[in-house]
């Protein structure tokens, strides 16, 4: 299970140094592309949030640009919670909610 999720982890632009984990601007910027084009799994996105939520609890998350740092942490939070349901065939967000939530944050749209 855990060379699965590395694997995941690296194709979501995630770099990481000896025992960090960085998340910068442009990743959240390419997650919320990916949940509104729908070209990665909503549980795929939540997964990479979750896992920069544990990163951060160890001390360990490095948010960059850190001028950024509070957009990419509230960006990291929402985007943890993307795959829930709100019933067995029906996800609590939809589409609609993601470019909104984006707009809030003043993270670029897809290109």
């Amino acid at each position: 299970m855990a060379p699965k999720f590395t694997i995941v982890l690296t194709r979501m632009a995630i770099t990481s140094g000896v025992g960090s984990m960085t998340v910068t601007l442009v990743t959240i910027e390419r997650m919320f592309a990916d949940l509104e084009t729908e070209a990665r799994s909503r549980e795929a996105i939540a997964e990479f949030a979750t896992a920069a939520m544990k990163a951060d609890d160890a001390g360990t998350l490095v948010l960059e640009p850190s001028t950024d740092a509070s957009r990419i942490w509230k960006a990291i939070t929402y985007l943890s919670g993307v795959d829930i349901r709100e019933s067995p065939d029906a996800y609590l967000h939809c589409t609609e909610d993601f470019v909104e939530f984006r707009k809030q944050l003043g993270i670029a749209s897809p290109s």
